[in-house]
């Protein structure tokens, strides 16, 4: 294979690149001086510096047997290189450690020659880095960590916890983030949420058929494949209709959250909805939760939350997201919950490979006139299509009740449990707990930390041996 370089994870001699004659890239990206400019000093006060964009440029040749095999050689390398919404994977031949992140900038003539044509690629890096590989290493109280690079790395920590924790710190010589409270030893460590029923959906083994539903019949069949339920049958009707599982909770519940996980793929075609309903102890509904596609021949997902029933409730969400179609093909957490008279609901995607939720929606409201305050005593779980439309297809991964304890000023709360997964990301100052934003847990004299380029880092974890703590980061060189 001829020296070139992979952009977007292909390489140049695969999409007819003949040869790469030159590479420039420059020791530093563009420095600007940060000054201030004092009237009647000479001179100006230094404040540091900035980093601006760097650009590569790369001379190539491209060697066809005819003029036409020339030009189509050049549409298809237009096609692979032209820019995206984001920067793409820049890696050469020379370094294949190290990654830039790129898009295609400014001209790019080519000089044809009969059938060898050559030119000149600039590709701009937003980030002026070049990003080594993920480095994962586990550390403990005590642990050393030497970062190597040219220029500073965020590191991401992720922490497993193996006990109920009120606090977790992680720290250096001179930094250190702390989430949640030190309890000390005469307060009482109380758990904000306590679970009340947790089902797996492994099988319908204590649920019971619905008896209604949102403007639409409860008809067909639900059923469990082992690992989740899934629809058998929908039954049959001209509006919505479709199956119901029902089940009750081994306790009333006043405060609480009822989350539910789904998998719900549509298409232009399809029409369908997914749902959870919360019951008081009269089977009155007093809430519910779901999405819905509710349009033949265009393919748009709806999330809706309401608290009370379909003739006198008030919507908590009812839309499509920040834009029409985010919401499509949903896999993902509902959830909707009381505490007092104000309720919350809370719709987010979830991409499992970055184990981040992202196109989330949270809303809040006050029920003021107290008309929704029944306590919970049942969950029903219903997926319904429309008329003969093709439903869309519909998974129930899970769903989970959770009692809101009322915590005294005494009382230090715990934030995390055994399995729990906290992520403290140093680059974008952000707080993750279990994918979900938690930002709230950060204590305000936290400090995010850096590794800076060969100097030896000590870390220091407590609660020592309260959970498994991996240290992420990606070396960045200049």
């Amino acid at each position: 294979m001829a020296w070139g370089f992979r952009y977007d994870g292909i390489h140049s001699a695969n999409k007819g690149v003949h040869s790469v004659t030159d590479v420039r890239r420059s020791i530093l990206p563009p420095v600007t001086a940060r000054t201030l400019d004092t009237p009647g000093r000479p001179g100006v006060y230094y404040q540091g510096f900035d980093y601006g964009a760097r650009e590569i440029q790369v001379d190539i040749i491209l060697a066809e047997s005819t003029l036409e095999s020339l030009r189509s050689r050049v549409r298809n390398l237009a096609a692979w290189l032209r820019p995206d919404d984001t920067p793409r994977p820049l890696v050469f031949d020379d370094e294949p450690e190290l990654t830039w992140y790129a898009v295609l900038s400014g001209d790019t003539n080519l000089e044809e020659i009969v059938t060898v044509g050559r030119g000149t690629l600039t590709f701009l890096c937003p980030e002026p880095y070049a990003i080594g590989p993920e480095r994962v290493l586990t550390i403990a109280d005590g642990a050393t960590v030497t970062a190597q690079g040219t220029a500073d790395t965020y590191p991401i920590i992720r922490a497993t916890v193996q006990r109920d924790i009120t606090f977790l710190s992680i720290g250096t010589v001179d930094r250190y983030v702390l989430l949640g409270t030190p309890s000390e030893v005469e307060q009482a460590s109380v758990p904000p949420y306590e679970r009340i029923m947790s089902d797996e959906l492994t099988t319908t083994e204590g649920w019971v058929d619905g008896l209604d539903a949102d403007g639409g019949l409860v008809a067909g069949t639900m059923t469990s494949n082992g690992n989740e339920f899934v629809v058998a049958d929908y039954g049959i009707g001209s509006g919505w209709h479709g199956p119901a599982l029902q089940k009750g909770l081994p306790e009333l519940v006043q405060d609480f959250r009822v989350t539910m996980w789904v998998q719900a793929i549509n298409g232009k075609a399809e029409v369908g909805r997914v749902e959870a309903y919360l019951l008081d102890q009269t089977g009155a509904i007093i809430g519910k939760i779901g999405l819905a596609d509710k349009y033949a021949g265009r393919d748009e997902m709806w999330g809706i939350a309401r608290a009370g029933n379909l003739a006198n409730g008030t919507y908590i969400i009812n839309e499509y997201g920040d834009r029409r179609g985010v919401w499509n093909d949903f896999y993902g957490v509902l959830r909707i919950g009381r505490v007092g008279n104000t309720w919350e609901a809370y719709i987010a995607k979830y991409d499992p490979v970055k184990r981040v939720y992202h196109t989330r929606r949270l809303r809040r409201w006050t029920d003021t006139k107290g008309r929704w305050t029944a306590p919970l005593a049942r969950v029903q779980l219903h997926a319904g299509a429309y008329g003969e439309n093709p439903p869309m297809s519909v998974r129930i991964l899970s769903v989970t009740v959770e009692r809101v304890n009322k915590l005294q000023l005494s009382d230090v709360p715990i934030i995390a449990g055994p399995g729990d997964e906290i992520e403290i990301d140093c680059e974008r100052f952000a707080v993750r707990l279990n994918g979900e934003h938690a930002l709230e847990l950060l204590d305000p004299s936290s400090q995010f930390f850096v590794l800076r380029p060969g100097e030896p880092v000590t870390f220091d974890v407590s609660p020592p041996g309260a959970a498994t703590v991996e240290l992420r980061y990606r070396e960045r060189w200049l």
